[in-house]
């Protein structure tokens, strides 16, 4: 199941053997190139995935690594309709400074603390 911000169709970029597909043209260009291709395809929101399985209420963690859209993902989190997370890991390395300067900032928001380790960031609830 594809998962975005905002659910609905997509294009998703795809190439190689498969190691950087993403909805973000750039990500996979920048390792495949000429070889990309994209497809029109359906998905579901975070918020969305997270209630239809029942979770809404008790998730306890989130690791992500999804090709560049990390931060977009975690951001879009509602917490008037899921709980949020006491943890979230998520790769970092692929993302500018800006983006991550926004999401440390949600962070800090919504009451997490959070630390870069290598290619990951983790953050957890005060």
């Amino acid at each position: 199941m594809l998962v975005t911000p905002d659910g609905g169709q997509v294009e998703f970029f795809q190439g190689g053997d498969g190691y950087t597909n993403s909805v973000i043209k750039e990500h996979t260009f920048s390792y495949i190139g000429d070889n990309t291709n994209s497809v029109l395809l359906n998905s579901i929101s975070l918020n969305d995935l997270i209630i239809n399985l029942g979770l809404s209420d008790d998730i306890k963690w989130l690791h992500l690594d999804v090709e560049g859209l990390d931060a977009d993902l975690i951001m879009s989190l509602d917490d008037s309709r899921v709980k949020l997370p006491e943890v979230i890991i998520y790769e970092s390395i692929n993302l500018s400074q800006d983006k991550l300067d926004e999401t440390n900032k949600w962070f800090t928001e919504k009451g997490y603390n959070f630390k870069t380790s290598g290619w990951n960031t983790i953050a957890y609830r005060k």
